[in-house]
């Protein structure tokens, strides 16, 4: 979601006094001005009463929230004559305000002040509250008064006020708050870790591979396979967020009202919705329009457990941002982008009762309900998912450990070699995933006996185009693990084996 600067106009005109908002505010703007006008009688700031007029440009688009406080205050200030224009810096101002004058922290500062910077402002003023978040955006001068005469001051004279940030694009985001606590260099992932996971070697390969390329995953085994373990401990092998991906990550938790917690740190989102959700509550919506947890998941792992069991609405929506990268939300006089570049893993059951396939307890489905559980998932959705895996159930022997396991560290050094290669080699630094099929044709770099063997499992298992790229991307990233310039037909064959098409709708 890219913020957009509005301009605020005020005309004092002779009349009956009264105060009229224009330029489709919403309940909170126009509560603003009422607070604007009391916050500026408690700092002793007279205005006479006239007719005033307040003009919120531009004015087809509807402007929510409590950020535009100050902003009316200071241009009320600047019609009646207390605030003279000053020869200052292109100031940014986005605070809210107390009947005392003091200034409140808002929702969404982060996201406000990344678009400012990419408006070309060079100067902000926000709120003290904000300015943990203000130290996280990069190329601003950002100063943080305490209350509406301090925030005057500041307007009228910056050389003498204390600004709380020059900032320089830094390697990495380090938290804020508190001052001078050390973070480590690599992010921390908790106690999740990949070594907790016993049995289950090609799943555990299917999803370094998923980590590697960005490439949706699709897990169905018996409940105890190990399902949900795996999708858990997928942020901890993926590599680290670029400063740009986790300013983008904050700043829509941001706008969610969600704590930044360990986005700080360069920890991914992980975003694991439980199937009672709403088509709303996935793709995002509502007045004001709020991002949704595909939105909340951007630039990390969106986990739908027991996936059959989601509306099928739901589902069905998440086709076009699967492909897209995107989604536009569009309500009356308001439109918002979120950028949905997450990677999605899901898990089901092969059967309403889960025993389906088992060896030792026979699933106790009838041939239709299993047809039904199949059929909540269509086809174009499965589709667009390149790792399908049948899990097998764990046994009791496998739960012991017969020898050190792999951590998520080491596999997460494998993945970040591989992610690197993919970097290097597009301008955009574009995952395997997410290439465009114009861009896999030019760095697939694959054998003419690997072509020939994936035209070949193409044709037998009549794959759409779709599945046939897709297949590729995974071959692609398969390479790339191996340290391979080129894709050869052991890695074609690899990624055939991911395609578990008894899943198939």
């Amino acid at each position: 979601m890219a913020p957009r600067p509005v301009q605020i106009e005020v005309e004092i005109t002779r009349g009956l006094p009264r105060t009229q908002l224009l330029g489709l505010p919403g309940p909170a703007v126009r509560e603003g001005a009422e607070r604007a006008h009391v916050a500026l009688s408690a700092c002793d700031f007279r205005l006479a009463p006239s007719r005033t007029t307040i003009n919120l440009s531009p004015s087809h688009e509807r402007k929510d929230g409590d950020g535009l406080d100050l902003a009316i205050a200071l241009a009320l200030l600047q019609a009646h004559g207390a605030f003279p224009t000053v020869d200052a810096p292109r100031f940014m101002v986005s605070a809210g305000l107390a009947l005392d004058g003091s200034l409140r922290a808002i929702r969404g500062c982060l996201a406000t002040l990344l678009g400012a910077r990419a408006a070309g402002f060079d100067t902000a003023l926000v709120a003290p509250g904000n300015a943990a978040e203000a130290l996280l955006v990069p190329g601003l001068t950002v100063y943080a008064p305490a209350d509406l005469k301090e925030a005057l001051l500041t307007m009228q004279n910056p050389s003498l006020a204390e600004p709380v940030l020059r900032s320089a694009h830094t390697a990495r985001i380090s938290p804020a708050i508190p001052q001078g606590r050390e973070v480590d260099p690599e992010p921390s992932h908790g106690e999740l870790d990949l070594r907790d996971v016993h049995g289950q070697p090609l799943a555990k390969r299917a999803l370094e591979i998923a980590a590697a390329g960005g490439h949706n995953i699709l897990f169905c085994g018996p409940p105890g396979s190990g399902k949900t373990m795996l999708a858990e401990r997928l942020p901890g092998i993926m590599p680290p967020m670029e400063p740009d991906q986790q300013l983008a990550a904050m700043a829509v938790h941001g706008i969610a009202g969600l704590p930044l917690g360990r986005l700080t740190q360069g920890v991914r989102p992980c975003r694991q919705p439980h199937h009672t959700i709403t088509r709303v509550g996935l793709m995002g919506g509502g007045r004001p329009i709020v991002p949704g947890e595909i939105a909340l998941a951007n630039h990390g792992v969106l986990f739908l457990d027991e996936l059959p069991e989601f509306q099928t609405q739901a589902l069905e929506a998440l086709r076009q941002p699967l492909e897209d990268q995107h989604i536009v939300l569009h309500r009356i006089g308001q439109e918002c982008r979120f950028s949905t570049q997450f990677l999605l893993v899901a898990a089901m059951n092969p059967c309403p009762c889960g025993r389906l396939g088992h060896p030792t307890h026979p699933c106790t489905c009838s041939h239709g309900a299993r047809a039904r559980y199949r059929n909540r998932l269509s086809g174009p959705l499965l589709d667009r998912i390149d790792l399908h895996l049948s899990l097998p159930p764990i046994r009791p022997a496998q739960l012991r450990s017969s020898g050190p396991a792999e951590s998520s560290a080491t596999v997460r050094e494998r993945v970040k070699k591989a992610s690197a290669q993919q970097i290097e080699r597009t301008p955009a630094g574009t995952a395997n995933a997410r290439l465009s099929p114009a861009e896999l044709d030019k760095v697939g770099a694959i054998t003419s006996e690997a072509r020939c063997l994936l035209e070949e499992s193409a044709e037998r298992l009549a794959l759409t185009a779709r599945a046939y790229h897709r297949m590729l991307r995974v071959s692609r990233t398969i390479a790339d693990l191996a340290g391979a310039p080129r894709v050869e037909p052991p890695h074609v064959a690899e990624a055939v084996q991911y395609r578990d098409f008894s899943l198939e709708v």
